[in-house]
């Protein structure tokens, strides 16, 4: 594991100010020796000194001048809380930095460069403190005032790009924190001829980005430059010297010169017992530091002792969840899960994995998608540990697994969920300028998906821009995330427990969780489970049921599985059963109906389908499963209603719409192109974008049930089955689309100015959202790689990008009756990115989609029934349940009757 789960390094920037006394004589005399003699003490790295005399010059100030409202008491004040801070004082130095910032701001009324510093510093503070979401805001807002007081280059300028590169690292925003990294090393060796502690900063900021990254032989010349640099200006004693001490023994360490490494993080960690303040983090830090290195090298006992100093100082300094903390319990917990003590083990994950929810929630909620998945990706490394250890403690300790079902209905599909509510909360606020500035939202995010359809160079001949364009919305985003409110209902969400779950569960019911997760022994292996917790009505505690195959079921299992319900002839294989279902159909016993959140392979089959040899029966007669995303969605289980009688259906779409014939625009899959390997339904394969004279009369049939039920139905047939008609849809009660759907896959990165249905490639590379979805009328062109080259058309090809920017917030049910609609890239703990994923985030309360290409009577007959069924008093799911069983009656081979499937309640 190397030394990647040590603490230190990157260093967010405080300033110091160098006063200009004002006043009388007198009063200046009087706090000007202190202040001085502070300054003094503190570039001599004497921080109790500097805060003795501070306080003295502070407290002088008060008593002679009296005018608590100048940028002098300002600027006193702003020093002592730096002194503070360094001193790990932090419930005095915060007041004290927002004190010294509310003056400020009140003198100027402008942008200004002490200004500009004071924002900066409590931006530091609060990043330290771990309040990331302030500290963002804050760094931001000085960057820009910093650009307007001082153009392009500037060293205050070069300091907000190091603060900001060192915030978005600690987020997992590794690109845009090398990029900026960069500029503000050259920056600064612009301003500074000579050696300087500014360079300093800028090179070990980017020496440890590249540690972190893997790139040692780049990192050790940036580290050991700064480190000449910080030693020459400070002497050998000095915080920062410590910092770059220890970032040098990580790459030392990863060269094997394990001796050096020993050396500098000891005396790390000896400059800083010696200087700094005993609370503080710092010192927890260098502790954490060296007692990761003893473990490595298997010297256990002193990486206890040291561990457990490290929490125990740590407990003092944080009242609040901080990234520093958890990491020191986690890494205790390892090193017990190492020597196999699973007792000791279990109480530091525990600890780790509450304070990990904790940091999740309180960051999460007030950034967009794309730095929320950043951001989870620097964490749920360290829950996967625990997972590993509770599949091992489970047998001797089986409470472990309600620890492991409250993660799971934290981070399981947290992505989705936290979009979908976020948005659901917009809509339904009522607030005029959270809701245009969401309206805006939308409009860019819809013009960034017509903007993918042009080549970069259609986009600099219309002066539109896909990477700054993508910027902005993500910058919207941002900004509807702090402004929708104070996210109670958030809150609420990730407050839910697997208490909670069991309340709401009846007798013969069970929630079941899926969980695909790696093995950890004394490192990660590359095996992997999957573990699958029970919980039901009268439970202690979650059962779990482990399946040490995981490389089976996804690659033999799958291919078994999928040979067994395509093939109409094939006799069902029971060894699928077996492996996927029996040990959990033996916890489940007399369980008649499950809620069922699956996870990896799970997402690629529909267990109704699968055979039990002991009953000769399928699933689907035996058990009642209710799909979700996430069992937590129980907790806010409401009683079905609709909140409007409209219904929108679109069938049999004109393809051909303005001129291509559905022969002409055929497409090729995979084996028939160098550079592109493509998977989309088989019947689009063969024939292309065939009519589907059957969605006709799906559509109609439908149609005439709802209208006898009172509802206003709009039928959306031939040119009007279009993508503009769809996306206008309005939310709808019920938006049933029957078409011909896709899903890409294996799109190699060769050639990337090539056109995979109407999207430059590199965007379909990038976005899984773009490589499912829907054709519409006219969509024959863009499929045989024609494009329009205006901004204001749609090209017939209906992304799941597109699809989730629709509101569908009261839209109890969309049905997708197409080939394939229910496939996507499956990504571990987040479910499917297509056309399912991109419905539930626009909203819907449910998405019925199949699995493999459809027969077009069966589909007919299902369709017609579950309609049918709902409309006369069923729920959804019992109506699509009843009629999944009708057509069984009809066609036993599930290929006919097990290809859909409905999330959702």
């Amino acid at each position: 594991m190397g030394l990647k789960r040590v603490t230190g390094g990157i260093t967010g920037r405080f300033f110091l100010f160098m006063l200009l006394f004002s006043g009388t004589l007198c009063a200046q005399w009087e706090y000007s020796a202190s202040y001085n003699e502070a300054i003094k003490f503190y570039e001599e790295g004497n921080l109790a000194g500097a805060v003795k005399s501070m306080e003295l010059a502070k407290e002088t100030y008060e008593i002679f001048d009296g005018d608590l409202t100048t940028g002098s008491y300002a600027v006193i004040i702003n020093n002592l809380a730096l002194f503070y801070n360094q001193l790990g004082d932090y419930t005095k130095a915060g007041p004290l930095f927002e004190q010294a910032l509310k003056i400020s701001r009140a003198l100027h009324e402008g942008d200004d460069a002490d200004l500009a510093t004071m924002i900066s510093n409590l931006a530091s503070f609060y990043n330290r403190a771990g309040r990331f979401t302030e500290a963002e805001q804050l760094y931001l807002e000085a960057w820009e005032m910093r650009k307007r007081l001082f153009g392009t280059s500037h060293i205050d300028i070069a300091n907000s790009l190091n603060n900001i590169a060192a915030f978005y690292k600690g987020r997992g925003r590794i690109k845009e924190a090398e990029k900026l990294m960069s500029e503000a090393l050259a920056m600064t060796k612009e301003v500074y001829i000579l050696d300087n502690p500014e360079i300093a900063v800028c090179l070990n900021n980017l020496g440890l980005l590249y540690y972190d990254a893997g790139r040692h032989e780049e990192a050790l010349p940036l580290l050991e430059e700064a480190l000449s640099i910080r030693k020459n200006f400070f002497g050998p004693e000095h915080p920062e010297v410590a910092t770059t001490l220890t970032n040098l023994a990580s790459v030392y360490y990863e060269m094997k010169r394990y001796s050096e490494t020993e050396a500098f993080l000891t005396e790390a960690l000896d400059i800083r017992k010696k200087i700094l303040n005993e609370h503080h983090p710092d010192i927890p830090a260098a502790m954490n530091n060296l007692a990761a290195f003893y473990s490595l090298t298997g010297r256990h006992t002193s990486a206890v002792l040291l561990y457990g100093s490290a929490i125990s100082s740590y407990r003092k300094i944080y009242r609040d969840p901080h990234p520093d903390y958890a990491l020191a319990l986690n890494n205790l917990a390892v090193l017990y899960l190492k020597k196999n003590d699973l007792q000791a083990a279990e109480k530091y994950f525990e600890d780790a994995v509450k304070q990990y929810r904790s940091l999740i929630t309180g960051y999460s909620f007030s950034v967009s998608e794309k730095e929320r998945e950043q951001y989870l990706a620097t964490i749920l490394s360290n829950i996967e540990l625990f997972t590993s250890f509770a599949a091992k403690r489970y047998a001797e300790h089986p409470v472990t697994a309600g620890e492991l079902y409250n993660n799971i209905l934290l981070t399981k599909g947290f992505l989705l969920n936290s979009s979908a509510l976020m948005r659901q909360k917009i809509l339904v606020s009522g607030n005029k300028e959270v809701t245009e500035l969401y309206e805006r939202f939308i409009a860019s995010r819809e013009l960034l998906a017509k903007v993918s359809s042009l080549s970069d160079e259609e986009s600099r001949m219309r002066g539109v821009s896909y990477d700054s364009l993508k910027g902005t919305v993500e910058k919207l985003e941002k900004q509807l995330s702090l402004k929708s409110g104070d996210f109670a209902e958030f809150r609420k969400v990730t407050e839910v427990s697997w208490q909670d779950i069991r309340s709401k569960l009846k007798p013969g019911e069970a929630a079941v969780e899926v969980i695909r997760s790696r093995v950890f022994e004394q490192e990660w292996k590359d095996s992997v489970i999957y573990i699958v917790l029970i919980l039901k009505n009268d439970s202690q505690h979650p059962e779990m049921v482990i399946l040490p195959n995981g490389e089976e079921l996804e690659t033999k299992i799958l291919f078994r599985y999928r040979q067994g319900v395509r093939d109409i002839k094939k006799q069902p294989d029971p060894t699928v059963y077996q492996a996927v279902w029996a040990p959990v159909s033996k916890v489940l016993g007399d369980v008649k109906r499950i809620y069922f959140s699956p996870d990896g392979f799970y997402n690629q089959i529909n267990l109704l389908t699968l055979f039990n040899p002991e009953s000769g029966r399928y699933l689907a007669d035996e058990l009642d499963v209710i799909f979700l995303t996430n069992s937590n969605k129980l907790s806010s289980l409401k009683p079905e209603k609709s909140v409007n009688r409209r219904a929108i259906l679109a069938g049999f779409p004109d393809y051909n719409a303005g001129g291509k014939t559905a022969k002409e625009a055929r497409i090729d899959d995979g084996e028939q192109t160098d550079d592109v390997k493509v998977e989309i339904s088989e019947s689009v394969q063969r024939f292309g974008l065939s009519d589907l004279p059957g969605t006709k009369t799906e559509t109609e049939k439908i149609s005439a049930i709802l209208k006898d039920k009172g509802y206003e139905v709009k039928l959306l047939h031939g040119v009007n089955a279009s993508e503009e008609s769809v996306k206008n849809a309005g939310n709808p009660d019920i938006l049933h689309l029957a078409t011909h759907g896709f899903f890409l896959k294996n799109v190699k990165k060769e050639n990337p100015e090539t056109f995979l249905l109407g999207t430059e490639k590199s965007r379909v590379i990038e976005d899984p959202m773009y490589r499912s979805g829907l054709f519409f009328a006219g969509a024959a062109h863009a499929a045989a790689g024609e494009t329009t080259g205006k901004l204001t058309d749609d090209n017939g090809i209906f992304t799941a990008f597109e699809a989730a920017n629709m509101n569908l917030n009261n839209t109890r049910i969309v049905v997708l009756s197409a080939c394939e609609t229910g496939l996507g890239e499956i990504r571990n703990g987040e479910g499917v990115y297509g056309l399912r994923r991109a419905f539930i985030q626009a909203g819907a309360g449910a998405v019925i989609m199949s699995l493999w290409k459809v027969d077009d009577e069966a589909t007919q007959q299902l369709m017609s029934s579950f309609y049918g069924y709902w409309m006369n008093g069923e729920s959804k799911h019992d109506a699509f349940r009843k009629a999944v069983l009708a057509v069984k009656e009809k066609y036993q081979t599930p290929y006919y009757w097990g290809a859909f499937i409905m999330t959702g309640l």
